[in-house]
């Protein structure tokens, strides 16, 4: 922009050999934002090649992917190449802050759960979407979201503070594969 270059890490939400998508979250107040909304179509943006450290497992375990906010985008990526079975569990606010639930809703042999810890009032459960006000890991354990097959593998994407904290509850649970990126 006008001021300075600057960097900032996304993860690639999809990719193919001529095509990658982010998801970004646009905030009017962010320098970032900014600049987006006053880009023009085939302007150019200098990128680095993504960085790949968060790879999905070549297993048949059962897999679990938690994610909030943008940090959907790496999950995203692997759940759309996964073609068995998965969870996805989504927390965010407020159910304005959703997206990409369409696309959701269109992963095959994928089950949504979605945590608005702000709502009033929940939407409702459609066939591959379930909607819950607060995460509890104990609940979900209890109500078999989390499954006690203790060969899952975890998935996270989430801040630093509360991915350390699901890590040691499922960790003092006996799960031991657990996976999460680092920026």
């Amino acid at each position: 922009d006008k001021d300075w270059s600057f960097k900032r890490s996304y993860s690639v939400s999809e990719q193919n050999w001529t095509e990658i998508k982010f998801l970004i979250k646009y905030l009017e107040t962010w320098r970032w934002s900014k600049i987006l909304k006053n880009m023009s179509v085939w302007e150019t943006i200098n990128i680095i090649w993504p960085y790949w450290d968060f790879v999905l497992k070549d297993s048949e375990n059962k897999k679990i992917f938690i994610a909030s906010w943008t940090w959907l985008s790496p999950i995203y990526n692997m759940i759309l190449n996964l073609k068995w079975e998965k969870t996805l569990i989504f927390w965010t606010r407020i159910e304005d802050d959703l997206f990409y639930i369409e696309n959701l809703k269109k992963i095959p042999n994928l089950t949504t759960n979605i945590f608005l810890s702000r709502a009033e009032k929940l939407p409702e459960n459609t066939e591959n979407i379930k909607y819950f006000k607060r995460i509890e890991w104990e609940t979900l354990m209890k109500e078999n979201i989390i499954t006690n097959d203790k060969n899952t593998e975890f998935y996270i994407c989430w801040n630093a503070l509360l991915k350390e904290s699901l890590t040691d509850f499922l960790t003092k649970n006996w799960y031991n594969n657990i996976y999460s990126e680092e920026f």
